[in-house]
């Protein structure tokens, strides 16, 4: 019927305790581009905080890089159709 969600019990300064949930996280895998798309929004975002850009700025830089994520994937996707129809067609 219901499961609980796994805790961890934890003895925090003396007799108080905290409960923590534990969460299965699915693992899954990025491709390069894909990681490249996250690390360089990161920076941009660390950037905006510690205010050495504004706003108007760092949607700047991230407009361009959604629109670069873009370009580059479909020219990756256009390169494997490509292969595909080479491939098909021997």
């Amino acid at each position: 019927m219901y499961e609980e969600e796994p805790t961890i019990t934890e003895e925090v300064s003396g007799k108080q305790q905290v409960e923590e949930e534990v969460e299965e996280v699915e693992h899954i895998e990025l491709s390069p581009l894909e990681l490249e798309f996250f690390i360089t929004r990161g920076e941009i975002w660390d950037r905006l905080v510690r205010n050495e850009i504004d706003a108007g700025e760092a949607r700047r830089l991230l407009d361009n890089l959604y629109s670069s994520l873009i370009s580059q994937s479909k020219s990756s996707l256009a390169v494997k159709r490509g292969r595909r129809a080479s491939k098909s067609s021997r």
